[in-house]
């Protein structure tokens, strides 16, 4: 498997599953993983993917934000998504 079959939705838009692939390739070789992308690029669901991927292998995951508002609206979506997979 490979960090795409994570992904919570059927299909994807422009870029994402570049960035998905990038992340798997880089991931066993680094200690941290930064993604900045640009506002409704589809971070959540990213994190989500990634979450899921690394729990599935029995690893831990965090997944930080700026500020609360942010924290709560990641926290809705990644239930609705979750629930999804």
């Amino acid at each position: 498997m490979t960090l795409r079959d994570y992904w919570p939705y059927p299909t994807f838009r422009d870029g994402q599953e570049k960035i998905l692939d990038k992340v798997y390739q880089v991931w066993d070789n680094s200690d941290v993983v930064v993604i900045r992308l640009p506002t409704a690029w589809g971070k959540t669901p990213l994190s989500v993917a990634i979450q899921n991927w690394q729990l599935e292998q029995g690893h831990s995951a965090a997944i930080t934000v700026p500020n609360n508002n942010l924290r709560k609206q990641k926290d809705r979506k990644s239930t609705r998504l979750n629930s999804s997979h």
